[in-house]
C-alpha cells in the first residue's frame, strides 16, 4: 500500500498475515480432502462389482473411521491457525507499545 507523506512516497511493510494463512489453510484442507476421496474410492473398487446392503455396511464402517480421523486433523488444524495468529497479533500490539 503507497501513501504520500510530506512530498515523498513510502511503501507500508505491513504484511497481511491472515491473507497467507488462510492460503496455507486452505492447501492442507485441500490435501485432507482429496486424501479422503482417494481412500474411499480405493475401498468402493476393493470390494468388487456387486453392491449389495452388506458390503455398503462393510463400506461405511471404515469410511466413517477414515472421516472422524480427518475430521480431527482439521480440528488440530484449526487450532494451530489460531494459536499462530494469536500470537502474532500478541507481538504485533507489543511492538507498537514500543513504538
Amino acid at each position: 500500500m503507497f501513501y504520500l507523506k510530506k512530498n515523498k512516497i513510502r511503501y507500508n511493510f505491513n504484511i497481511n498475515f491472515h491473507n497467507l494463512g488462510n492460503t496455507m489453510q486452505l492447501i492442507k484442507f485441500l490435501f485432507g480432502i482429496i486424501l479422503a476421496q482417494i481412500a474411499t474410492v480405493s475401498l468402493v473398487f476393493l470390494t468388487g462389482d456387486e453392491l449389495n446392503t452388506q458390503s455398503i455396511i462393510k463400506l461405511a464402517i471404515p469410511i466413517l473411521f477414515i472421516s472422524l480421523i480427518i475430521a480431527f486433523w482439521f480440528t488440530s488444524i484449526k487450532n494451530t491457525y489460531k494459536e499462530i495468529i494469536n500470537k502474532m497479533e500478541i507481538n504485533l500490539q507489543m511492538k507498537e507499545k514500543v513504538k
